[in-house]
């Protein structure tokens, strides 16, 4: 009979749920040291802004200078573009240093992929030129985009706005929120889970790559995974190593003490009598399961009798 055959199968899988909820656990404490590593190393960012309230403004605060629509509480609904398939919708609260504000974070629902959003802004030294920002789609979801890329997004703003085009597809759009906010712990795990969720339409390009982020993202998903996994399976190695070596190292040890027992019971061939030796009481002492917990003193008293017999 194999090994193979002896060993009884679990109908439990008691050995796989332990498995399973070692990865689980590992993939947890790896993800938690990350993104604490990640916080810290952008933390001079945030302490920076610590003290610099974010900017809200709300549906309210915009008006549809191109395009039709109508305000709706709170909120902003476009409903129609204008005959060149544009929409303008300016802001009547625009007066901020742009550069402590850095992440812009967005509300606008019912958007389809066949709108391009874009906020567009004028600035005291750049009052004669309109500078624009695509915004990312995350669907209805709250969403950021980081204006830090942006090298014209500094000094005082003067005006700023939203802008849309394409089409529409019969299907109204609607601002409810658009706040500029500086590097806090939220807008920067925000801004990481909007690239990482952003829309990518199709061009020519994509037939030999998607990039499956925004080109100047924060940081790559496929390297936030590997990170993730790797530094699991490391803290994994260590447990295994520190943890459960021991415990195997005391089992194999007992299995040659056992072994090493068997032996001395007999100095030639097991079905020779003339070769058996007589079974004495530290024989019997050391064949007995309890010679295991005793460890390696018994087995060479053992060896020593049967030395002196020979």
């Amino acid at each position: 009979m194999s090994v193979i055959d002896q060993v009884k199968p679990d109908s439990s899988n008691r050995g796989f749920l332990r498995a399973l909820a070692a990865a689980i656990v590992f993939m947890l404490i790896s993800g938690a040291i990350l993104v604490t590593g990640f916080l810290a190393w952008h933390y001079p960012q945030i302490a920076a802004g610590a003290k610099t309230k974010p900017i809200t403004l709300t549906g309210k605060d915009f008006y549809i200078a191109i395009g039709k629509g109508d305000h709706d509480g709170d909120k902003l609904t476009l409903e129609e573009l204008d005959e060149e398939g544009s929409a303008v919708i300016s802001s009547r609260k625009a007066l901020f240093n742009a550069s402590k504000y850095p992440i812009v974070e967005y509300k606008i629902t019912d958007r389809t992929p066949g709108a391009a959003v874009v906020l567009y802004w004028r600035t005291v030294t750049h009052n004669d030129e309109t500078l624009f920002a695509k915004l990312h789609w995350n669907g209805d979801y709250l969403s950021a985009y980081n204006m830090s890329n942006e090298e014209e997004w500094k000094g005082a703003v003067t005006e700023l706005g939203i802008s849309v085009s394409g089409d529409l597809r019969k299907q109204p759009i609607t601002i409810e929120q658009v706040t500029f906010s500086p590097w806090t712990v939220k807008s920067l795990l925000l801004l990481v889970w909007t690239e990482w969720n952003a829309f990518e339409g199709w061009s020519q390009k994509s037939i030999n790559a998607i990039r499956g982020m925004p080109k100047n993202a924060l940081i790559s998903p496929v390297v936030a995974a590997a990170a993730w996994c790797g530094l699991a399976m490391l803290l994994y190695s260590l447990w295994l190593f520190f943890y459960r070596t021991p415990k195997v190292k005391f089992l194999l040890e007992m299995e040659d003490a056992g072994r090493s027992v068997k032996k001395a019971h007999y100095s030639g061939e097991p079905n020779n009598p003339a070769t058996v030796i007589p079974a004495t009481p530290e024989i019997h002492h050391a064949r007995h399961p309890s010679a295991r917990v005793h460890g390696w003193a018994k087995v060479e008293q053992c060896r020593s009798n049967c030395r002196g017999r020979n």
